[in-house]
């Protein structure tokens, strides 16, 4: 054959060959890998307004905490809890001009309900709205939750020694409110010093306002006192010295402040504290190595959101009445300690985004009662434990953003499972083809395609081979192109 001829027919070869792979791929549909900056949160259905208004009896994670001290709350529709009370018991006039001051200073006649409060008679104010009183004209109970007070609180609580709830509590808005212009109403400044003249009290609500400054020392003078609730305020500082004496102390609610320095010393001596929210605050540092030992009675510890690190304490297994830990949203390392794994009280756990490490051990079956488990957004590893399976209250389960391999498991999900989310990962294999196809699998309700891994898995092989193979062909032809120029020459 002429050279030339030659030439020209390996030259159009070689053109054809490289215009092909210039070529655009056809779009990967269905099998297109996972936008892994899509955060996994845009997939849980949203909540409405109702629902996400926290509720001080329960927890943000559905866990219901009542406390024994109150009697249920009555809205600003109901009569109130004013008490009618025997003739020969009169309440005294010091204490009814103290509400008459609060009326004054608290914005009274933009108040929702305030039957009674604009009485001139100071013997009367035990039957004004939410006042209650003892048999003997004591008031015992103030509740003025969600009636529009604005503006400080007088410090005149040494009026009222037989006090025993107090109850301010803000809401912000209903779901379906008459009072769309006062979404946020607030009482400012501190909470009084003349707190500490109520030495009966039991319960104390500020939460919802725009108190500021340090958290009251006072408290830690009132013997009695079993639940605080004051979060979603602006309080600075740390828990102060003095709450680590209140021997009585079960209900501490501290959420949504401003909040900071190491783990406070003063929770770490309250050993009958039962329900702990420390969320969204600023604290840092490592969490106790002895909380097993200092928080024994812990059915609810909530710490997400503050700056934390290190490793979780193996003590923190120690505290089996837990029913909810939430430990998200923080710099925490290490693994997972064993101990956790024995807590067969425990509802919910929560240990997203953080930079946990480690497998996902084979003893999480012992966590019988488990009906949230969110672990995503951390840098897990190993399998996925097949006891996943055996979790039979499981509802909630959330393993993405993590770096588990290696073979899915066969195993049936939990029938109250409603919500997986499992990918991105790094799985290579489920151990039964089928599994993908079975609705009662956990393959099949977490959306793991492992059919999908496979194929993405042949595909890139067999297009890497084929890359190979062209790369092979235009070294050839650029060789024998080499030669006819020689031999041209």
């Amino acid at each position: 054959m002429n050279p030339r001829l030659l030439f020209l027919l390996l030259l159009g070869i070689l053109v054809s060959i490289a215009y092909a792979q210039d070529e655009p791929e056809e779009s990967l549909g269905e099998d297109q890998d996972y936008d892994s900056t899509e955060d996994d949160s845009s997939l849980i259905p949203p909540v409405s307004e109702e629902e996400a208004q926290p509720n001080d009896n329960s927890s943000s994670d559905g866990i219901d905490f009542v406390d024994p001290a109150l009697s249920p709350e009555t809205s600003p529709s109901d009569p109130g809890l004013s008490t009618v009370i025997p003739l020969n018991s009169i309440v005294s006039e010091a204490t009814c001009s103290a509400l008459s001051q609060w009326y004054k200073e608290l914005g009274g006649t933009n108040w929702k309900t305030k039957t009674g409060w604009e009485s001139t008679n100071m013997t009367s104010c035990c039957s004004w709205y939410n006042v209650h009183c003892s048999k003997f004209g004591q008031v015992d109970k103030i509740n003025l939750s969600r009636n529009n007070l604005l503006g400080q609180l007088p410090d005149n609580l040494n009026n009222f020694p037989e006090l025993i709830h107090l109850n301010q509590y803000l809401i912000r808005i209903f779901k379906f409110e008459l009072f769309s212009d006062m979404s946020h109403n607030e009482i400012t400044g501190s909470i009084p010093s003349s707190i500490n003249s109520a030495i009966k009290l039991q319960t104390i609500k500020f939460d919802y306002n725009k108190l500021s400054g340090d958290l009251p020392p006072v408290l830690g003078s009132l013997p009695s006192l079993t639940n605080v609730h004051l979060k979603n305020n602006s309080f600075t500082g740390t828990v102060p010295a003095a709450w680590g004496s209140i021997p009585t102390l079960k209900g501490l609610f501290l959420s949504n402040n401003k909040l900071k320095g190491g783990f406070p010393v003063a929770i770490q001596t309250m050993p009958s504290l039962e329900v702990l929210y420390l969320d969204n605050n600023q604290f840092e540092g490592q969490i106790p190595p002895t909380i097993g030992s200092s928080l024994p009675h812990l059915t609810t510890l909530n710490l997400k959101g503050n700056r934390l690190l290190g490793s979780i304490p193996e003590s923190m297994g120690s505290i089996t009445s837990l029913t909810s830990l939430v430990l998200s949203h923080q710099m925490l390392n290490g693994s997972i300690p064993e101990s956790l794994y024995g807590l067969s009280n425990l509802v919910s756990l929560d240990l997203s985004r953080n930079r946990l490490t480690g497998n996902l051990s084979e003893k999480i079956s012992g966590l019988v009662k488990l009906q949230k488990l969110t672990m995503s957004h951390n840098g897990l590893s190993g399998p996925i434990p097949p006891q996943l399976g055996s979790l039979q209250k499981l509802q909630l389960l959330t393993l993405n953003y993590n770096m588990f391999n290696g073979q899915f498991p066969p195993a049936e999900a939990p029938k109250p499972l409603g919500y997986c989310y499992m990918v991105p990962n790094q799985f290579q294999v489920c151990s039964d083809t089928n599994s993908i196809t079975d609705v009662n699998s956990l393959a099949f309700q977490c959306a793991v395609d492992c059919a999908s891994t496979r194929r993405a898995n042949s595909t890139q092989t067999s297009k890497a081979s084929g890359q190979l193979d062209i790369y092979g062909l235009v070294t050839l032809i650029a060789i024998a192109l080499g030669l006819i120029s020689v031999t041209l020459l």
